[in-house]
């Protein structure tokens, strides 16, 4: 009995500490789910709230989105508007990880995960794997119930940006050629023909925005490389000489 009556005083210590390690990391959890639901996430025009059965919601967004912003003739990995699915969910799993100071910027107004400041489009050197590795954000100052545009700050796949560079730089030489093809040759009465002129010029835009992006990326990984360096400069002058509007809602034949 003596021997209870030691043992009995610990056995509560120990059963109140082990109470109040279960319930902190519970107050934990929801304290940091209820500040993920005061973060509105907007992807394309469908805005979303965070909470348990998000998934579905996210995944039928992504799809609408991209629909919209598919181009003719335009692998979705040279599109810089095509989102990609994995990386906006690895981008979501890893957001109630992000320190409180990030939250609270965040909280109570709109992030939207379309801003090219993100990388989760489908033709960037940041991928699913190099999210999933850990990632931060610096966020702008904006009102409540603002749209905020991070930007992404993760480690860049060399490998990945290199190959996106090796495509999209040859692919923006040959729509510059049929862009001047069409230009020297187009019924300005058909429609048609102006509809295929301004696809050509979306085709064109859209691949010279994917290797300023990535060149721009690779010269971030490497910031003394000369041919990278170069290699940017090329790409820049090219976007900003090729720029285009929105191809996104463009009319069909």
């Amino acid at each position: 009995m003596k021997k209870l009556k030691k043992i009995l005083p610990i056995v509560v210590i120990m059963l109140v500490v082990t109470g109040l390690i279960i319930g902190g990391l519970m107050l934990t959890k929801k304290s940091k789910q209820d500040s993920l639901e005061e973060i509105i996430i907007r992807i394309g025009y469908a805005q979303i709230k965070p909470n348990a059965d998000m998934g579905e919601r996210v995944r039928l967004a992504v799809e609408q989105n991209n629909q919209k912003a598919r181009l003719e003739g335009l692998e979705d990995d040279l599109n810089p508007e095509v989102l990609d699915l994995a990386k906006v969910e690895v981008f979501l799993e890893g957001l109630p990880k992000l320190p409180e100071e990030i939250l609270g910027q965040l909280r109570g107004r709109v992030l939207y995960l379309n801003a090219p400041t993100l990388y989760l489009g489908t033709a960037t050197g940041i991928t699913a794997e190099t999210l999933r590795q850990g990632y931060t954000l610096v966020v702008s100052q904006v009102a409540q119930g603002g749209v905020v545009q991070p930007t992404l700050k993760a480690t860049v796949d060399k490998n990945r940006a290199q190959d996106l560079v090796m495509r999209a730089r040859p692919a923006t030489a040959a729509f510059n050629q049929k862009v001047e093809k069409l230009e020297a040759t187009v019924d300005k009465d058909s429609a048609s023909e102006l509809r295929q002129l301004s696809l050509a010029r979306s085709q064109r835009f859209a691949v010279s925005i994917v290797w300023k992006n990535n060149s721009l990326a690779l010269l971030q990984v490497e910031p003394e490389n000369e041919i990278f360096k170069a290699d940017a400069e090329k790409a820049k002058k090219a976007a900003a000489e090729y720029v285009a509007p929105s191809w996104i809602g463009m009319p069909k034949e």
